[in-house]
């Protein structure tokens, strides 16, 4: 929690989330609704740290606040399902990018 406040800090004084106008995103509103994230903190729509270094990757759980941005819960997750999802494929992603659609059969 601690490694975090800086980043809310920062999404408080008005970062954007992380993912706001990446393809893939477009249902991202961009910034954080504070009175929904303190009613109701598991809100797809509620404050997340985002980590620049996914955990899943080998990055550090406790990241440096640098390398953490804001994020929405539903943008973070979405992100999180697409990396591992393209990772069983053998895609490496990098964060909140797309993978291509191939014709490689299922």
């Amino acid at each position: 929690i601690r490694a975090s406040q800086p980043v809310r800090a920062r999404a408080e004084a008005g970062e954007l989330c992380w993912f706001y106008r990446q393809p893939g995103y477009e249902d991202c509103p961009g910034g954080f609704d504070w009175v929904l994230h303190k009613l109701y903190p598991n809100d797809p729509w509620a404050f997340s740290v985002h980590h620049l270094d996914r955990v899943m990757d080998g990055g550090p759980v406790i990241a440096d606040p640098e390398r953490m941005a804001p994020a929405h819960r539903h943008c973070n997750a979405r992100d999180g399902l697409r990396a591992q999802n393209a990772r069983r494929a053998g895609i490496h992603l990098v964060s909140g990018e797309i993978p291509e659609r191939n014709s490689q059969p299922w």
